[in-house]
């Protein structure tokens, strides 16, 4: 991802103890639910976003996100004009 919209916007790498980036136990941390990952990146269109948490025993959850700027400011003003029409 960074190759390709260079460097994150925000970034969050978490490993709880005893386990720490780097440490070569990354796979195990997922395992303990020791482990959060947690990235976004800004491009001209809207932001992506990429989250990695333990889920399960051996197992992570993959979130992918992706944010349009013109659909989001779609969305905000209909959100407001429903909220203004039930007043």
């Amino acid at each position: 991802m960074s190759q390709k919209y260079g460097l994150p916007y925000q970034r969050k790498t978490v490993f709880s103890k005893p386990y720490a980036d780097g440490d070569g136990n990354e796979l195990l941390a997922i395992f303990q639910d020791k482990f959060a990952y947690f990235y976004i990146w800004k491009t001209e269109n809207g932001s992506l976003g990429i989250e990695i948490n333990s889920h399960l025993e051996g197992t992570a959850l993959i979130n992918i996100r992706y944010e349009d700027k013109n659909a989001s400011s779609t969305n905000t003003s209909e959100k407001e004009k429903i909220f203004m029409d039930g007043l």
